[in-house]
């Protein structure tokens, strides 16, 4: 019966262990919802944060957003330090970019996907590379805005081009 026990707590340490080390990470960005036409590029700015007491290895990024949208995290790797100890929060760093297709035949408005930071936390022989478990996610909206101007801005526009053409027209006319 002990030794089922001790199993059985040995098992219950491992699961816990593992479950506390893929949530030690926060990861706060800057602004949750940005908005871009189709063609623009958006640079996602945030946060990472070290809840934990051990040192974590942040190696990688995954950013899953559906669509017409091409992701660079080359900004993670250039930007972020790639340890952070125990309780402390970086610095303020572009973390990546998303860029919109063009044309997006995708509906106009906000699509939403996940951003996780990939990583474990530093074993006795230091910073490991290979490690890719799930540290912390964030959720990311990106707005696609319309191509084309508002009717509003639109008629503004014409009404503007025609006023310039009267006052071009009355100047040459004032000249004879």
């Amino acid at each position: 019966m002990r030794r089922i026990s001790f199993l059985s707590l040995s098992f219950l340490f491992l699961v816990a262990n593992i479950a506390y080390a893929s949530t030690i990470v926060v990861l706060s960005l800057d602004s949750v919802v940005q908005n871009v036409m189709p063609g623009g590029t958006i640079f996602v700015t945030g946060t990472i944060t070290n809840t934990g007491v051990d040192v974590v290895d942040l190696n990688g990024l995954d950013v899953n957003l559906n669509g017409q949208f091409m992701t660079d995290v080359t900004p993670f790797f250039v930007n972020v330090p790639p340890s952070i100890a125990g309780g402390i929060t970086t610095a303020d760093y572009e973390i990546f970019t998303v860029s919109v297709g063009v044309p997006f035949t995708g509906s106009p408005g906000i699509q939403t996907g996940t951003v996780t930071v990939l990583g474990g936390v530093e074993g006795p022989n230091g910073y490991d590379p290979t490690t890719q478990n799930i540290l912390g996610n964030a959720t990311l909206a990106v707005n696609v805005t319309s191509s084309s101007p508002e009717p509003a801005s639109m008629m503004l526009m014409v009404f503007g081009c025609a006023a310039l053409w009267v006052t071009v027209l009355r100047n040459r006319y004032r000249r004879r």
